[in-house]
């Protein structure tokens, strides 16, 4: 049995705090947090872990004490560190990672298609923003790589001078351009002069035209307002499934 009385608090999220006791990192879950989505947290980093290059912590599902426990990062964030030490090449970083991340095609994971439509289709939001979501997943080409779909200065330590891609709960196989137009949202709503500066570099990056991104962009807007605190933002968010992105 773990003494958690050791517990140091390196971290606070919407649905999990990360603590330490120095030689391991814990992520415990807030208590309405189902233990399926928890277990699939484990399965999606195992077969990223087991399937790709890309530097991901290892993880354990302790059953006993309802937490996983992960290698622990002496690091710092990609936020903090362009924040708290004037790091000048966060942008490129996140890009970089993201990159990485899709070389990796038709792992054992999710079926962002599928998962998105569902989601969309069973949700809450009105028959509007549903219809103009499902149009936007309709313009997307099928194609099935490695995807974080959380990727943003957050979730990104870097360990020395390497970074390390962090909380994969969302990880899913599908399209890259609506993991990018997720991580264009999010820098929108946290970092949005930085938005833009991204969009257009990682675009070029892949070779594709903005206006790609974009069309993703309804989709994934609508998949933001879902979540937990996003409520604030939610104009800039109907905004954007309007198709008003300036």
């Amino acid at each position: 049995m773990i003494n958690q009385e050791n517990f140091v608090l390196v971290g606070q999220g919407k649905v999990a705090a990360i603590v330490s006791d120095g030689l391991y990192a814990y992520k415990i879950y807030e208590p309405w947090m189902p233990i399926e989505h928890i277990l699939k947290e484990e399965r999606i980093l195992k077969e990223v872990k087991a399937k790709t290059d890309l530097n991901v912590v290892d993880c354990e599902w302790l059953n006993d004490q309802k937490m996983l426990k992960m290698t622990l990062i002496k690091g710092k964030t990609l936020a903090e560190m362009m924040r708290k030490e004037k790091y000048q090449f966060g942008i490129e970083t996140l890009i970089q990672c993201q990159t990485e991340v899709y070389r990796y095609q038709d792992l054992n994971l999710e079926d962002a298609f599928e998962s998105f439509r569902y989601t969309i289709t069973t949700s809450s939001l009105n028959d509007d923003i549903k219809l103009k979501a499902l149009a936007s997943l309709s313009t997307i080409k099928k194609e099935y790589h490695l995807c974080h779909f959380d990727m943003h200065l957050e979730n990104i330590m870097m360990r020395a001078e390497t970074p390390v891609i962090i909380d994969w709960a969302n990880a899913k196989c599908g399209n890259p351009v609506m993991d990018i137009a997720r991580t264009y949202i999010i820098m929108l709503q946290y970092v949005k002069r930085k938005a833009n500066i991204y969009l257009r570099h990682i675009s070029r990056m892949m070779n594709y035209e903005v206006d790609e991104v974009l069309k993703a962009v309804p989709l994934m807007a609508a998949l933001r307002m879902l979540e937990h605190d996003t409520s604030p933002f939610h104009e800039k968010l109907h905004q954007l499934i309007n198709n008003e992105h300036h």
